[in-house]
């Protein structure tokens, strides 16, 4: 594996930031010999230093720097001699009076620069200064990759809670126990929202007073009802009352004036925002933080749109199927953005790669060292067939939306089909065991050959990648009547023709939660599992849909810690 491919690797499997940008750090100064070597990047409106080869600890830059000044200008930027920088004695590192030279590359996002990456380097005839920059821009794109793989993997979990948080407000009219209920919302809100406190107040017209309706199970939140703070006359609290009498959000620093009995329990920071509906005011929802930090814009958006669903479900239970339906079309286009950023991620992740790997292939033979060739086509090979992969995901799900997904049936042997996959599967691992079992010798019939391949395929590639510790792999043909049924499991489609044959691929790995079960073949769903294991999230959703053309259906069982089956059958309608 090549310095590049590290690094991508340790993306993908879910590093903390910080070991990535060390890596980041270690692998330039491999590949480039360089003295010391830094990345600073802007949290809080402030320059950070967040990693560096010297082991220095993390600080904040002055503004004034030139580091700050280098970011501030969004270019690379190579310097020989330092002193050609008019503010060269104002750089974080200017302490190395024996470098020549120092090179920066900007770390971008979004369309912004967020940071860079910056070393001091001794410049040679044969390795000027420019050459080691366009290094440092691969090195800095891969630490945007690290970046981004840390926002996509929030907003993913962000997007599942709030997903589960639609679905418990939806069931409030079936709920024989509005306060229960409540309390399970307020849990949820305090997860999402990052907090360690939420209440779901009301007023309460003949006390005259907020009564909780529902508060999250937190140690502030015991305080809270110790000091009998989950009742509040509408009075003594001029927070909560002008939220609900104006509908404005209210959103501050905590202190003992605006709030003495919730600022005594340490409170930092607070953020209120009315329950309401199309015609009134129904209460308040309160999230309250220890730490000294504002809650964000997307804890502010977020939880406003919660107010006014919340405000609906209590109101109007018609009116609430009409959210629930307009909230489902919504999440389906957000699933489709975060979809298309996600790939757009992906393919840079494989591309960065590749043009990393091509240069440094490059510059070894320009020295005349040609023994990392191979190994770099190997490495442009896999990422390669990576970005390929993802494209033809994207084509196969666009056919699917548009009905143009199309199957090319001809005579096909199951058993030698499946003995072709594992033989292909058992060469991208040397730590698992890929075996068949069938008591059929030959299984003829009438199927598209290349798309029962993705399927198969796909399952042995998931089943390898999710027993990451290696283990045993099964891939079983058995007649449908000798197959086990469907417990609780989760099933791609209920086809009611008779199944003929039954395949199942079996892993010893780390399983799929129960909660994840039903959401499993959904497009674009990935679980806690793309933490371990990076994918589009598309592979089962264009597997489970083969199976359904086929006429057939596709389901799964797993245990958590204890490895999944995968089942597909095939009906006997399909055999020649």
């Amino acid at each position: 594996m090549n310095e590049f491919d590290s690094v991508v690797e340790a993306i993908d499997a879910g590093w903390e930031l910080d070991d990535i940008l060390q890596l980041i750090i270690t692998n330039s100064q491999l590949l480039l010999d360089l003295q010391h070597s830094y990345i600073v990047l802007y949290e809080a409106e402030q320059l950070w230093l967040k990693a560096n080869s010297n082991n220095l600890p993390t600080r904040v830059l002055a503004p004034t720097s030139a580091e700050a000044r280098v970011v501030a200008m969004g270019r690379a930027v190579a310097l020989e001699p330092i002193q050609a920088l008019p503010l060269w004695r104002t750089l974080e590192f200017a302490f190395k009076p024996e470098a020549r030279g120092w090179i920066s590359a900007p770390i971008r996002l979004n369309g912004h620069t967020v940071g860079a990456l910056a070393a001091f380097t001794e410049p040679t005839p044969n390795e000027p200064l420019r050459e080691s920059l366009r290094f440092m821009t691969v090195l800095a794109d891969l630490a945007a990759l690290a970046l981004e793989r840390g926002q996509f993997w929030l907003r993913h979990q962000r997007r599942s809670q709030f997903i589960a948080l639609l679905r418990t407000i939806s069931g409030i009219s079936q709920q024989p126990s509005l306060g229960d209920l409540a309390h399970t919302i307020a849990e949820q809100l305090c997860e999402i929202g990052n907090a360690d406190l939420a209440l779901i107040s009301i007023p309460s017209p003949e006390t005259e007073e907020f009564v909780t309706l529902g508060m999250s199970e937190t140690p502030l939140a015991l305080q809270v009802r110790e000091q009998g703070l989950d009742h509040i006359p509408l009075a003594s609290n001029a927070l909560l009352h002008e939220c609900y009498q104006s509908g404005q959000v209210q959103r501050l620093a905590l202190t003992d004036e605006n709030w003495p009995e919730l600022a005594q329990l340490g409170v930092q920071h607070v953020l209120i925002v009315p329950i309401h509906d199309t015609h009134e005011r129904l209460g308040v929802i309160v999230l309250a933080s220890l730490e000294d930090s504002q809650f964000d814009d997307d804890a502010l958006s977020f939880l406003n749109f919660i107010g006014v669903r919340l405000g609906y479900a209590l109101k109007n239970e018609n009116l609430l199927e009409e959210v629930v339906h307009a909230e489902r079309r919504r999440i389906s286009e957000d699933e489709r953005s975060n979809f298309i950023a996600s790939v757009a991620h992906d393919l840079k992740n494989a591309l960065t790669t590749v043009i990393g790997t091509t240069q440094l292939a490059m510059r070894k033979l320009r020295r005349g060292d040609q023994s990392y060739s191979e190994k770099a086509f190997n490495t442009i090979a896999t990422k390669s067939q990576q970005a390929l992969q993802l494209i033809e995901d994207m084509v196969d799900v666009s056919r699917l939306e548009q009905g143009t997904f199309r199957l090319f049936m001809q005579n096909v042997d199951l058993v030698q089909l499946a003995a072709d996959e594992l033989e292909a599967a058992q060469a991208l691992s040397q730590n698992h065991s890929i075996s068949l079992q069938s008591n059929l010798d030959h299984y003829e019939l009438a199927a598209d050959q290349q798309r029962l391949r993705q399927v198969l395929t796909n399952l042995l590639i998931n089943a390898i990648r999710y027993s990451p510790n290696g283990g045993a792999i099964t891939l079983r043909i058995m007649p449908a009547d000798q197959a086990p049924l469907p417990t609780n499991a989760s099933i791609s489609s209920e086809s009611e023709l008779e199944q003929a044959v039954v395949l199942s691929v079996s892993d010893h790995g780390m399983g799929i939660p129960s909660h994840e079960l039903g959401y499993i073949f959904e497009r674009f769903y990935r679980g806690q599992g793309s933490t371990v294991a990076s994918g589009s999230g598309l592979g089962l959703y264009i597997s489970a849909a083969i199976m359904a053309q086929h006429g057939g259906k596709m389901w799964v069982e797993s245990q958590l810690h204890h490895g999944t089956t995968f089942y597909c059958s095939l009906p006997a309608a399909r055999v020649q």
